[in-house]
């Protein structure tokens, strides 16, 4: 499953959770704003802006079609 980190003022957190609901895929949010320590994760590994699509392994930073369908695809 993959997780969706987001933010309430992020413009194209709707976009990714459209794209992956057309695909059909399963995933959680996660809410950076709501959770301090999924925020500290993210800039840890040098992420500063959402969203931040992952599969716990692999993190996609912003709505890189191409890439979080690898993801979808477990590639």
């Amino acid at each position: 499953m993959l997780t969706l980190y987001k933010s309430p003022t992020c413009a194209y957190c709707p976009q990714v959770m459209k794209y992956l609901d057309t695909k059909g895929v399963e995933y959680t949010t996660v809410d950076i704003t709501e959770d301090r320590e999924a925020a500290q994760l993210l800039w840890d590994k040098g992420f500063k802006t959402v969203p931040v699509t992952t599969d716990g392994e692999t993190y996609v930073a912003g709505p890189k079609w191409g890439e979080i369908a690898k993801l979808i695809r477990g590639e």
